[in-house]
């Protein structure tokens, strides 16, 4: 047995009334002893349990429901237990000098700072390991991980069960690292440094051949499709298939087997696990550029979250499924800033001919797969040549908000700081003291004065809630306003300054470091213009807003009107073909009209697979809790329960807990577990209760697991000001023609998600009686337009 650690290390977790230090308290501490150690007849590394110490601790407050429902604790059993001031010198007695290892445990470190007990161990977060050697992977919470590689576990969010499944992650994390290939090994040993708090662990590790650690779920292979569609690639036409068609993901492996020149953007990146790597292009948005990562490896001195990033791309280039496309990693919060130091750059890659702009030139003879977003941006964002192939697109909605998204203009603090990255790196690029030339540290100090006065004269905003500042004409002449007349004036002199000396820079450089400048010098021009837009000649058919939350406060634009930006894209990829479920005419009128698609045809397609039948039950009238509980829930199977906000779901999820009375499991967004693991375990409970925001179904569930159930408590309409780039009217003919087809394609979507899963005998209920009165009685429309849609009235 080989030891892979010289301290001596216990695994540690606090379980708290809440996530904020400054009002929660500990509930529950647990700690265990840990040796990680090589045995070499297994070829593996294992992990041996010690002393354990474990306390429920009276918290002397109410915990938050989301606490107790994510543990199980109950009132009662705090109430007997010991307080605080009792345990904490167990607590510091039991951890002494060893070193402190946990799952994310930055946070229950700092935490217990809090309550008065300062650890000043040695630090190992198994949420930081796995991110940086599992980079792969979705998700990086510990029950999703525990699951993923079958650890042995109890159970979760309790103390001293996270403390053991959190060293049990760390030794499966080291075993995938011994299955790397020799060539991977060997380079992120070279990134492996003392800086790095898992130092030891990894440079202890031993290397070893013929050794196949099983790859977790989410590392496997697509299986190839073998049925074959019946599809023409006819342009300018808008395909519908019927609501709760199941095989899109086949059809796809059957389109990726085509002998055709043609690109299909998909509506949802997971769609890109069903195509060969090969055909599949990496998002501009987040693509590698290899000649930029060279100049990275040749720094001579790398931050911590440097040489973990270079770790993430080292393991990653193995695996076939990565190509360029850094988006298909987890980054975290400290390293994504450091990306634009060697992400491509539309302004930059062109000229120095890197392997993401070579796989850009579209050479193959089959079809390559992007998601829309992506795609939009390489035909808006980059000097892209005219495709001379065929063009899918998938789901008109999710093709509106990311045209949208791709010509806003954003601009913050950090934004604009992460331009210098790749030529002129700051202290916060790993750029070394003084080294970058004075004119742009005055910049970077002007730039983070004027964001910081932005801040200080909307914060209001933030506090009453507001996160978009919409800048219409009473705003511009408000007062608040006007007071960012000098510092945007100041501002834009050292654009202008600054511009001078890149142009001077510009004359005495060769080779990369010239093409860099250049880039650098294309994107300053693109905001100095933006800033001077915005602040001196705002064009009217554009909006622009204020953004400010808690990460901070962005300045942003964005046109009325999608036209321009469809035509500038189907000069790029011309004469496209949609793809889409069975719209309403409500909203296929109304992404027609944003658009510009008014001359496509449409055509049904697919009409010979099974259809679905559905069950719609609508209400008259508002229904008490107890009473639709009590129907809608009566019938054996799974159900989803979609609510409009988190607020709604807190509020429901206790109720439905007693209602039920424990008979089927009741499972929450956000308050049971992390969303993978929320998903797996709904999946494998045959009578589970999921209850969900609108939000998180659309943006986490892109497909269902079979459901039997499905209810809506209320009409899926977007929060205010959650699109100010659209519309910023609030006129009662503009909510008609822009808000309610939107939200009516919101139901559509849910709709066609419930229905495309494989169950029989599924019933919808929509318990919003606005259906039957309001809005034009457009969502009532929209039903009755439904083929194969069963509608009925319900009363409780």
């Amino acid at each position: 047995m080989i030891k892979l650690h010289d301290r001596k290390i216990i695994s540690f977790d606090l379980e708290t009334t809440d996530l904020d230090s400054r009002t929660g308290r500990i509930m529950e501490v647990a700690g265990v002893e840990v040796e990680f150690f090589f045995d070499p007849k297994a070829k593996a590394v294992k992990v041996k349990f010690g002393e354990e110490f474990s306390t429920l601790v009276n918290p002397e407050t109410e915990p938050s429901p989301q606490a107790l429902a994510l543990t199980g604790i109950t009132k009662a059993e705090l109430a007997d237990a010991p307080l605080w001031t009792a345990v904490k010198p167990k607590v510091a007695k039991y951890l002494g000098d060893a070193a402190i290892l946990g799952h994310n445990i930055w946070f229950d470190v700092n935490f217990i700072a809090s309550q008065g007990l300062k650890l000043n161990a040695p630090i190992l977060d198994s949420l930081e390991i796995a991110q940086t050697f599992l980079p792969l992977l979705p998700v990086h919470a510990l029950e999703y991980l525990v699951q993923e590689f079958a650890l042995p576990s109890e159970g979760s969010h309790r103390a001293l069960l996270d403390s053991k499944s959190a060293a049990a992650l760390v030794a499966a994390t080291l075993n995938s690292v011994l299955a790397l290939p020799a060539g991977v090994r060997e380079e992120i040993d070279g990134y492996i440094a003392p800086v790095l708090s898992f130092a030891e662990l990894f440079s202890k590790l031993p290397k070893i051949s013929s050794f196949a650690a099983p790859k977790s779920r989410a590392l496997s292979s697509a299986v190839p499709s073998r049925q074959h569609f019946d599809f023409s690639w006819k342009p300018q036409t808008i395909f519908l298939t019927p609501l709760g068609f199941t095989q899109q993901s086949a059809w796809l492996g059957d389109l990726a087997k085509q002998k055709t020149k043609a690109v299909v953007g998909l509506s949802h990146e997971s769609y890109l696990s069903e195509i060969p790597p090969s055909q599949v292009l990496a998002n501009p948005v987040l693509a590698l550029c290899d000649k930029r990562l060279r100049t990275l490896k040749e720094r001579p001195e790398l931050m911590p979250a440097q040489r973990k990033i270079l770790i993430k791309i080292a393991i990653a280039s193995a695996d076939p499924v990565f190509g360029y496309d850094l988006s298909r990693l987890k980054w975290t919060q400290e390293e994504y800033p450091l990306l634009s130091a060697i992400k491509a750059d539309p302004y930059v890659c062109p000229s120095h001919d890197c392997g993401y702009w070579q796989s850009l030139k579209f050479t193959t003879q089959k079809p390559l797969f992007c998601s829309i977003f992506g795609l939009l941006r390489f035909a808006l964002q980059w000097e892209a040549p005219v495709f001379p192939g065929k063009i899918l697109l998938f789901d008109l909605a999710r093709f509106e908000d990311s045209i949208a998204d791709t010509v806003s203009q954003r601009y913050g603090a950090s934004k604009l700081r992460n331009l210098f990255a790749p030529v002129f790196p700051l202290p916060e690029h790993g750029g070394l003291p003084k080294s970058v030339p004075a004119v742009l540290e005055d910049f970077t100090n002007d730039i983070d004065l004027f964001f910081g006065v932005l801040h200080l004269v909307f914060r209001s905003r933030l506090e009453r809630g507001s996160e978009n500042v919409v800048l219409e004409e009473p705003e511009r002449q408000s007062e608040k306003f006007q007071q960012l007349d000098g510092p945007a004036e100041k501002l834009l002199k050292k654009f202008r300054t600054v511009d001078v000396f890149l142009r001077e820079r510009l004359s005495m450089v060769q080779g990369e470091e010239k093409n860099e400048i250049a880039g650098l010098s294309r994107s300053l021009a693109a905001a100095a213009e933006f800033f001077e837009e915005l602040f001196h000649s705002p064009r009217a058919e554009k909006n622009y807003w204020i953004r400010i939350d808690e990460r901070g406060v962005e300045l942003n634009g964005a046109p009325q009107d999608l036209t321009a930006a469809w035509q500038k894209f189907t000069q790029r990829f011309p004469s496209p073909t949609f793809v889409d479920t069975e719209l309403s005419q409500i909203s296929l009128q109304y992404f027609r009209n944003r658009l510009g698609l008014r001359d496509f045809s449409e055509e049904r397609i697919f009409s010979d697979h099974p259809s679905k039948r559905l069950k719609i039950s609508v209400v008259e009238k508002s229904a008490g809790r107890a009473a639709w509980i009590q129907k809608t829930l009566a019938s054996p199977g799974r159900a989803v329960v979609v609510v409009p906000n988190e607020g709604m779901l807190l509020e429901l999820h206790g109720e439905l807990k007693q209602a039920l009375e424990n008979k089927r499991t009741v499972i929450a967004y956000r308050l049971s577990g992390s969303t993978g693991a929320l998903r797996r375990r709904f999946q494998e409970t045959t009578d589970a209760v999921l209850l969900i925001t609108t939000h998180g179904l659309l943006r986490h569930f892109q497909t269902l697991p079979p459901a039997r159930t499905l209810v809506m408590l209320r009409l899926p309409f977007e929060a205010p000001g959650a699109r100010p780039g659209q519309s910023l009217t609030t006129g009662g003919n503009n909510f008609l023609l822009r808000v309610v087809p939107r939200a009516v394609n919101v139901l559509h979507v849910i709709l066609s998600r419930f229905a495309a899963a494989k169950q029989d005998d599924q019933e919808a209920y929509l318990l919003d009686p606005r259906i039957f009165t309001d809005y034009d009685q457009a969502f009532l429309k929209y039903l009755q337009e439904l083929p194969g849609v069963e509608i009925s009235t319900a009363k409780f």
